[in-house]
C-alpha cells in the first residue's frame, strides 16, 4: 500500500512542481521557515509567473534546508539579510534574487503585523562587470551540427534560438501546439499584454 505523502510527492515529481509543506517537527512560530511556507501558500505567491515560481522555490528549498530557516523573522536585521545573501548568492544573478526574495518575504511579514520594516531595503549587490554572452561563430555552429545529427533534439534547439529570432525563455516553452499552419504562432511571455 502506497503512503498518501508518497503519491503526492511523485505527482509533484511528474508535473515539475515543487510543494512547500511545513515540517512535521520543528518549525519555531514566526521563524523564516514558517514566513516562507505561509508566504508560498498565499496569493501574492500564487499570482507569480510559473517560471518565477520555480526560480523562487528552488531557492526557499535550499534556505529551508539550512540553519537559518529556523532564526527569526521578526527580528532579522541588515545583517543577516547580508550573510543569507552571501552564503546562497554565490553568483551575482542568484544574490540579487535572494535579495529580491527576502525583500518578498520581509514585505510579507510586514502585511502579517510581524514587522514594521523591511531589513533588505538599502542593500546593494555589487554588479560584475560582463560582456556579455558570446553569440557563436559560424565555426562553433558548424562544430555544433557535426557532433548532433539532423532531426536531434539539440539540433532543434540550435534552429529553434537561431532562427525563429525568439527569446530563449519564449524557445524552452515552444510545443507542437505552437505550430498551425506549418508556421510556428506564439505569444511572446514579455509581450502578453
Amino acid at each position: 500500500m502506497l503512503d498518501a505523502s508518497f503519491l503526492s510527492s511523485y505527482h509533484s515529481a511528474l508535473s515539475g512542481e515543487e510543494r512547500i509543506e511545513p515540517r512535521s517537527e520543528g518549525t519555531k512560530s514566526h521563524s523564516l521557515d514558517h514566513l516562507i511556507v505561509l508566504w508560498v501558500k498565499s496569493n501574492h505567491f500564487g499570482k507569480l509567473e510559473d517560471s518565477t515560481k520555480a526560480v523562487y522555490m528552488r531557492l526557499l528549498n535550499r534556505i529551508r534546508e539550512s540553519e537559518a530557516a529556523q532564526g527569526d523573522a521578526v527580528t532579522m536585521q541588515q545583517k543577516h539579510i547580508r550573510i543569507l545573501v552571501s552564503h546562497f548568492g554565490t553568483a551575482p544573478t542568484t544574490a540579487q534574487r535572494i535579495l529580491r526574495l527576502l525583500g518578498q518575504l520581509m514585505q510579507f511579514a510586514i502585511s502579517l503585523g510581524w514587522r514594521e520594516d523591511d531589513p533588505t531595503l538599502g542593500i546593494k549587490i555589487k554588479r560584475q562587470k560582463s560582456e556579455g554572452i558570446h553569440s557563436w561563430t559560424e565555426k562553433e555552429i558548424a562544430q555544433f551540427e557535426r557532433r548532433w545529427t539532423s532531426g536531434s533534439i539539440q539540433r532543434l534547439a540550435l534552429y529553434l534560438m537561431l532562427y525563429t529570432g525568439q527569446r530563449r525563455s519564449d524557445v524552452v516553452t515552444m510545443g507542437p501546439a505552437d505550430i498551425s499552419q506549418g508556421a510556428i504562432h506564439l505569444k511572446q511571455k514579455k509581450n502578453k499584454d
